[in-house]
C-alpha cells in the first residue's frame, strides 16, 4: 500500500476553506440585511404597488402609464402576497422582524 495515496491533497483543504468562507460571508450579509428599513431591491416598491392594486380590486395588467407600469410576472404571486398583506400589513417595514422578506 502506498502511504501517499491515503493523504488528502492540500488543494482539497484549500477548496473546503474557500467554500466555507463563502457560506459564512453569505450568512453575515443576510443577517446584516434582515433589519434594513429601506428597499433592498429597486423592484420591491413596484411589487408593492401591484399588491396594493390586487387588494383594492383594481386590475393588475393595464396599459402602462407614467403612474403605473405592470411587471410581466405571474398574477398569482400578487394575489398570494395580497392575502398575507391583510394579516401582516402592506408596508415593507411593518413586521420586518421575524417575517421573511419573500412574503411581500
Amino acid at each position: 500500500m502506498n502511504p501517499l495515496s491515503s493523504r488528502t491533497p492540500l488543494s482539497h483543504y484549500l477548496l473546503s476553506f474557500v467554500a466555507l468562507a463563502n457560506i459564512g460571508l453569505l450568512c453575515v450579509i443576510a443577517a446584516n440585511h434582515l433589519g434594513f428599513p429601506l428597499n433592498l431591491e429597486a423592484m420591491e416598491t413596484t411589487v408593492l404597488d401591484h399588491v396594493r392594486r390586487a387588494i383594492s380590486g383594481q386590475p393588475i395588467y393595464i396599459e402602462p402609464t407614467a403612474q403605473f407600469a405592470p411587471l410581466a410576472y405571474n398574477p398569482l404571486y400578487y394575489y398570494v402576497c395580497a392575502f398575507f398583506a391583510q394579516f401582516l400589513g402592506l408596508s415593507l417595514t411593518e413586521a420586518a422582524g421575524p417575517r421573511p422578506r419573500f412574503m411581500c
